[in-house]
């Protein structure tokens, strides 16, 4: 029976005790007297949430857009998608790769789109959007120009999809991590940041690459939260999601991610779960190959044969030049604080009151302390990885997927330690 001065719990609010001797094992024990779990967030609220964070990218960008638009490089290719104005000028050479994909796909990757047949996804959605919209537009869109401007804004919605998406996921993580005030802050920081309004309406995968990030907080926070991930449901689930990654891949390739969601199941000790995601990883990578050859469309990867992203590695070990991945880790380390700087700016250091704040905080709330310190530091040493294999350290997409570190833990610095009433971590699932 419960003390006159504890209120009973109700049977929603129990914990499992299943889930108390999985929390058990993992070595990190509640503190006694822990106020009741809250509840799942709500579907809808995860919609409004949505629809706000689309609204806000929407109004910022009709702000941002015609500042940067005017004073960027306009590079051969660029195309202007509404009349004169500088308001979303396609002025990246890629962006008409793209916008030719989604208006001739599949042909596209026959031609000039050749060089996204091993990520044909981003195309191939903007495709089937414009494929709705075309017979509604009618000699609005009787020439080529016309139809790649087309075709530039249906692939500009699916990023603002993409966004909205992101947000969405990555405001209820975050509001299970560390509470709602630190939500709210964590999804404005996002869409304020100067990298997602230079590229959310320009026609590359810049804006999607924030999803799987997102993705991959919420099932780190659920998973962690959960528990018990290892029995037959969880395997299946964790199968189910490391086939949904291996889709990801096919949009833009990051294996930081993936390599992120196997190292938390690890971490976590869920070993047979970790197994089947790894095996359901290369399943949807397969299937392209296969749709391609059926096709009789050659298949290529311009990484690997143009650029020689990752196998750049093998070669200057086969070739017993060790002193080039040293020199390639030197050029690597020594941008990496500017590129970092150059991508989240202030946001670093409010980033570093905040892991202050978790590292102040830990006695009453170890768990949140030791999850928050082991999934950043897993994240960036995958990112930084893929940065030395893929040499891209120059490139300013490449650090993007660390907002889901950097962003919360300003956040939580910026609403003074998060949520004041909340007094237990992590919460429920």
């Amino acid at each position: 029976m419960p003390d006159a001065e504890t209120p009973a719990r109700s049977a929603t609010d129990r914990m499992p005790e299943a889930a108390c001797e999985d929390r058990a094992r993992f070595g990190v024990h509640e503190p006694a007297g822990s106020p009741p779990i809250p509840r799942a967030f709500h579907p809808a609220r995860r919609l409004a949430l949505a629809a706000a964070a689309l609204a806000a990218v929407v109004v910022a960008h009709g702000v941002l857009l015609p500042q940067y638009a005017g004073n960027s490089k306009r590079q051969p290719g660029s195309l202007r998608i509404a009349g004169e104005t500088d308001i979303a000028l396609q002025w990246h050479e890629d962006a008409r790769i793209e916008m030719e994909g989604a208006r001739d796909c599949p042909r596209a990757f026959s031609g000039r789109a050749r060089s996204r047949r091993n990520r044909p996804l981003y195309c191939a959605v903007g495709s089937l959007l414009y494929r709705c919209a075309r017979p509604l537009a009618g000699d609005a869109a009787a020439t080529a120009d016309d139809q790649a401007r087309l075709a530039a804004w249906c692939l500009i919605v699916t990023n603002l999809v993409y966004l909205a998406l992101a947000a969405a996921l990555f405001g209820d993580a975050v509001r299970r991590w560390f509470g709602a005030p630190a939500a709210a802050a964590a999804v404005l920081l996002l869409l304020s940041t100067r990298f997602l309004h230079r590229y959310a309406a320009i026609c590359m995968t810049h804006a999607y690459i924030h999803l799987p990030p997102a993705v991959l907080l919420a099932l780190a926070v659920r998973w962690v939260q959960r528990g018990r991930v290892d029995d037959r449901r969880g395997v299946l689930a964790a199968a189910g999601w490391g086939a949904l990654f291996g889709v990801f891949y096919l949009f833009k390739p990051n294996v930081a991610v993936a390599a992120s969601l196997v190292g938390v199941l690890l971490l976590l000790r869920q070993w047979r779960s970790a197994a089947a995601c790894v095996a359901a990883l290369p399943l949807a990578y397969a299937l392209n190959r296969l749709l391609f050859a059926v096709s009789a469309t050659p298949y290529g990867n311009q990484e690997i044969d143009r650029y020689r992203q990752g196998v750049w590695v093998l070669d200057a070990l086969g070739d017993g030049r060790f002193g080039r991945l040293f020199a390639t880790l030197w050029h690597m380390l020594d941008a990496m604080p500017g590129g970092l700087w150059h991508h989240f700016g202030w946001l670093l250091p409010a980033a570093a009151v905040g892991a202050w704040i978790v590292w102040c905080r830990r006695r009453e709330r170890p768990r949140e302390a030791f999850h928050t310190s082991v999934f950043a530091a897993l994240l960036v040493a995958c990112a930084a990885v893929q940065t030395y294999a893929s040499r891209r350290h120059g490139v300013a997409y490449i650090w993007a997927e660390l907002y889901v570190v950097f962003c919360p833990l300003a956040a939580l610095a910026l609403t003074g330690g998060g949520d004041a009433v909340a007094r237990r971590w992590p919460r429920a699932a």
